[in-house]
């Protein structure tokens, strides 16, 4: 069984209008005292636990704010992206959730039809799918002294995973090039090229790159639920809340077990509607 740790998603910290029990879709209040708190909480835990590299964020402040926070505390990039913004919820936007729940109801129950002024879940969830499928590019270290390394100009470089050996724990090369080239003629044993397995002896070797580390998505309820609805092929179903949801300033890890995909919440588990 082969499984990873894909990434991390972080729901933003909270506003004002979580106090106020509105749905705040594309509404763009800051994070409140809390929600600063929040995120300062969960990027000292982050930073505690995970090899971090890349923070990205949805377009909205709640998201940039809480990305910028965390992003301090594990000295990483931060990345907007327009792919993590919420559910337009058109003219429910900064109703209130009560008054107006059966509303929101109705379009989660016909996902094709738009909310007025707005989108409709479907559009959601296929900007989530598309957003989140680059979940499934596990980029791997290029093997050294393949022809896909190409020729590092820059060389040399070490040579001890490169494949242009006769066995991994040889100290000789067999590239035909290298064989080939006279400055080499005089560590020419057998037809090999004799090598420092250490430092490298030619420039057709690239340096592997460096772990990437994880990268961090700081987006709302509503991407959140989606993207669990397609981990789970659920997008005929689309249940308003999930067991899986995250509460503000809350954690999961995306895991990725034999190519399929799966939520698992770290920090502040809680049932959570779309529109949030």
């Amino acid at each position: 069984m082969s499984k990873r740790l894909a990434g991390l998603i972080v729901r933003h910290g909270s506003t004002i209008l979580n106090e106020d029990n509105a749905f705040r879709s594309r509404m763009d209040p800051e994070l409140d005292k809390k929600g600063v708190a929040q995120a300062e909480k969960i990027g000292k835990l982050i930073a505690s636990k995970y090899d971090v590299r890349t923070v990205i964020a949805g377009p909205l402040k709640r998201t940039v704010q809480t990305a910028d926070i965390i992003s301090e505390h594990c000295e990483a990039k931060v990345k907007q992206d327009r792919g993590l913004i919420s559910w337009d919820l058109g003219f429910l936007s900064g109703r209130d959730k009560d008054e107006y729940g059966a509303i929101l109801q109705y379009y989660v129950d016909h996902p094709k039809e738009k909310v007025p002024q707005g989108e409709s879940l479907d559009d959601l969830e296929q900007r989530t799918l598309e957003f989140f499928e680059r979940l499934k590019d596990d980029p791997q270290d290029e093997e050294s002294g393949t022809p896909q390394s190409g020729y590092a100009e820059d060389g040399p470089y070490h040579c001890k995973d490169c494949i242009h050996k006769p066995s991994k724990e040889s100290s000789y090369c067999n590239h035909p090039e290298i064989v080939a080239d006279p400055r080499n003629a005089k560590r020419k044993v057998n037809g090999l090229i004799q090598i420092n397995r250490e430092h490298g002896c030619c420039r057709y070797v690239k340096p592997k790159k460096e772990d990437p580390g994880l990268t961090v998505y700081i987006t709302h309820t509503s991407n959140i639920i989606a993207l669990e609805n397609l981990f789970h092929g659920n997008r005929d179903g689309r249940p308003e809340s999930n067991e899986d949801s995250i509460e503000p300033g809350g954690l999961a890890e995306i895991w990725e077990t034999d190519g399929e995909f799966d939520l698992k919440p770290v920090v502040g588990e809680k049932p959570a509607a779309f529109g949030e």
